[in-house]
């Protein structure tokens, strides 16, 4: 019998091996995500406020409002968004995960989930060692102290309480005494499943995928312990099932063109996309089986991409292996209920991020609901391992556990210091570019101050070493020949920065532009701004005349040409008519909208902002701009908005 100290140590152990990394910085799309979000820096003093929030974000297709409510709640109650703040919170939340899934497999491990067989001890440790291991997953790292990627987590917290209510209602229902009793236990666990798959879903899409797994724990769980209103039930999860199709369905009858042209901003097609695919499932699983801290990082984009079936070879392989995983579960889906439910939980957990979706290839979050699956199968075995050898099987789960948690708080540690999580997750992955450019940046950000001022040439140089390596690697990268033109114009006297200049402007002419290239924008117009910079600002809007010409769809180019004109060049009008010619092409672009906003405030133009005002309302529903709307008037101070 496992008690419950044994539990009050393990969330101790797992608190405690966090905490290095706690303290550590905002990396990768954080950075934008949170500081750089205006919308939830918030007292929460007014409701408006928090609709403001809930509507800042254009991440996916719903916005996910759940999850930046919460970041707009730290904001609000210490008044500022701190890493420490944001990441002591994820913490919490991966806690109360753990919570949830101790009482989850508490249930489930009463059902067909296991075989007769199994005694009580055993099932009693299997709940333990499923939660330990869990809870202490060293791949969780870049869940819970990748700040933005609460997401994730509060899409698994609410998919939790979805099954653990349903769970516990199906269980209880069973055992009710009249017919009655069955319906009103029933209709109360799928209503708070339904409740809980949809502050799922608005935390991040693949929530929605909580209602397939309804049906596999139905399925593979339920299937001997039947409630005279089972039919009803099994209709019921039939219908939720279909949820995450018909949302699908919607959403691309109103986008017919977004995953088409999603496609076009990647460096891959979605067939390659779907071909690799089926490689990186076994990397995760070979991740949550066996964490090699060498393999494991924040960027995986030196793994290779599948052009075809047998390029690389070891496509055919996976896919032929996932075939024949595909088949075994079918044959043994009655002897051995408990291998389904694991493999169609991991599976049906990255059915949206793991396929079709326009997404990069590889992240490690992915798998911080998904690895449940695979963690129940390796905790099955250490615990069956039991009759066959009791000591074998003690000390196979304790150097799980010791192994687990020793990574843990390692790369935790790693994560609380910027130099080296960057050095570390470089030297695991030498290929990867963007590994490069964070090891980069957090060289640049240790040698100047927040005003550009530099404190230690050393980490300077470092800096620009490693940028020069990314040109060596891929001469058209934008974002190291931007950082190049930046520091070799502001910081290395008697450097060539024109060599960069040359470089850049192939690069503008030739490279198929992905997303991340577009970021590189944001620093030619900073580094157009300083006289110093070889680059200048006729040279910066003739780089933005050649990316409209050869995307002509993207308004985004459009909004940087406005802003430029407002903030560099001081010429707000100009953007005034930059945005209004654009919005005839854009009507739908609110980056467009805000601009143009922004500079009629600037030229003072207080009644044209308000007409554009009623544009935006027209296409958005400006309760959930109403905040951002009344700081840029309360900057002038003329008006008042009211709800």
């Amino acid at each position: 019998m496992v008690r419950w100290y044994y539990y009050l140590l393990l969330f101790g152990v797992c608190a405690a091996a966090y905490w290095p990394g706690v303290s550590g910085p905002f990396v990768f799309d954080s950075l934008a995500a949170l500081p750089g979000s205006m919308a939830i820096h918030i007292n929460g003093s007014e409701f408006a406020q928090w609709m403001g929030a809930a509507g800042s974000s254009s991440t996916g297709p719903l916005g996910r409002p759940v999850a930046i409510l919460s970041f707009a709640a730290n904001h609000a109650l210490l008044g500022e968004l701190t890493p420490l703040s944001i990441k002591i919170t994820n913490v919490l939340i991966h806690l109360c995960c753990g919570l949830l899934l101790l009482k989850l497999i508490q249930i489930l491990a009463n059902t067909r989930l296991l075989p007769s067989d199994w005694r009580d001890s055993e099932r009693d440790f299997l709940v333990f060692l499923i939660t330990a291991l869990w809870l202490l997953h060293p791949l969780h790292v870049s869940t819970v102290l990748y700040a933005v990627q609460r997401m994730a987590q509060l899409a698994a917290l609410f998919s939790l309480l979805a099954l653990l209510f349903y769970c516990h209602a199906r269980v209880a229902a069973v055992h009710a005494t009249t017919k009655e009793s069955q319906y009103r236990i029933l209709a109360n666990g799928i209503l708070c499943a339904l409740v809980f798959g949809l502050l799922a879903t608005l935390s991040k899409e693949n929530g929605l995928l909580v209602f397939w797994i309804l049906v596999v724990i139905e399925l593979t769980c339920f299937s001997t312990l039947t409630p005279v209103a089972e039919w009803r039930l099994r209709r019921l999860l039939y219908i939720l099932a279909w949820a995450p199709v018909l949302l699908l369905l919607v959403f691309f009858f109103a986008e017919p063109l977004w995953l088409q042209n999603s496609f076009l901003s990647r460096e891959f097609t979605m067939v390659e996309r779907v071909l690799t695919q089926a490689r990186i499932l076994w990397y995760y699983l070979y991740w949550i089986w066996w964490p090699d801290l060498t393999q494991l990082g924040l960027h995986h984009d030196d793994i290779a991409v599948s052009s075809n079936l047998i390029s690389p070879i070891t496509t055919f392989i996976a896919v032929l292996a996932w075939l024949g995983v595909g088949l075994g579960c079918w044959l043994t889906r009655k002897a051995a209920p408990g291998i389904v439910f694991a493999v169609a939980w991991y599976l049906i957990s990255h059915a949206m991020e793991s396929t079709l979706a326009p997404l990069e290839m590889v992240y490690e979050h992915r798998n911080y609901l998904a690895g449940i699956g695979p963690i129940l199968l390796l905790g099955a075995v250490v615990v069956r391992s039991l009759r066959w050898s009791k000591s074998v099987a003690m000390v196979a789960s304790l150097g799980l556990l010791v192994l687990f948690a020793g990574q843990l708080a390692w790369r935790s540690s790693q994560w609380g210091d910027e130099l080296l999580m960057t050095r570390h997750h470089l030297q695991s992955h030498p290929d990867s570019l963007r590994a490069q450019y964070d090891f980069a940046n957090a060289h640049y950000r240790a040698a100047t101050t927040r005003s550009g001022e530099v404190v230690d040439y050393e980490h300077l140089l470092a800096s620009r070493a490693a940028y020069q390596v990314m040109i060596e690697r891929e001469p058209q990268s934008l974002a190291a020949l931007a950082a190049l033109v930046w520091m070799d114009s502001i910081y290395f006297e008697g450097s060539e920065p024109l060599q960069w200049v040359d470089l850049l402007t192939v690069a503008m002419q030739e490279k198929h532009l992905v997303a991340t290239d577009f970021n590189a924008l944001t620093s030619l117009a900073g580094c157009a701004h300083y006289q110093v910079c070889v680059l200048d600002p006729s040279e910066y809007l003739a780089y933005l005349d050649i990316l409209q010409t050869r995307h002509p769809d993207s308004g985004d180019i459009a909004t940087r040409r406005a802003k430029f004109f407002r903030e560099t060049l001081g010429q707000p009008l100009e953007s005034v008519n930059i945005s209004r010619q654009a919005l005839l092409l854009w009507p739908q672009d609110l980056e467009l909208h805000r601009e143009l906003i922004t500079a009629q405030l600037q030229v003072g133009d207080t009644g044209a902002a308000l007409e554009a005002i009623r544009q935006l309302q027209a296409i958005s529903g400006s309760v959930f701009l109403l905040n951002e709307l009344r700081q840029m008037f309360a900057e002038k101070g003329s008006l008042h908005l009211v709800e």
